[in-house]
């Protein structure tokens, strides 16, 4: 048995059931059908209401090194300077779909 699961077993914890894997919105990550178009999930996702996009930048000194165009993701101009906003914004908003009210969070600086 996995470690997790002795430890919750000692405390008389139940083990939580593994959920369904699931994009930021929610919609499978695969179905028996099509694979999700995910150029329409990344221009409609809702942590846009709440974050800009960042812009792209060329790295036109890279780009000549290495034969070709390379484009740096300006995630540093973010207000949290970092991708990570977009995680946690969709981790937040799945609680209360899952019945959770209330979050606690805490940040060492890095996120």
């Amino acid at each position: 048995r996995a470690p997790l699961a002795k430890l919750q077993e000692k405390k008389g914890q139940r083990q939580e059931a593994a959920r369904e894997a699931t994009l930021g919105d929610g919609e499978k990550l695969e179905s028996p059908d099509a694979a999700p178009d995910y150029v329409r999930l990344a221009l409609t996702s809702r942590v846009y209401d709440f974050v800009n996009e960042s812009p792209l930048q060329l790295a036109s000194g890279l780009s000549q090194r290495v034969g070709a165009k390379v484009f740096l993701k300006r995630e540093d101009l973010l207000p949290s300077f970092s991708y990570k906003i977009r995680g946690a914004y969709n981790l937040l908003a799945h609680h209360p779909r899952d019945g959770l009210r209330k979050v606690v969070t805490y940040s060492v600086g890095s996120a």
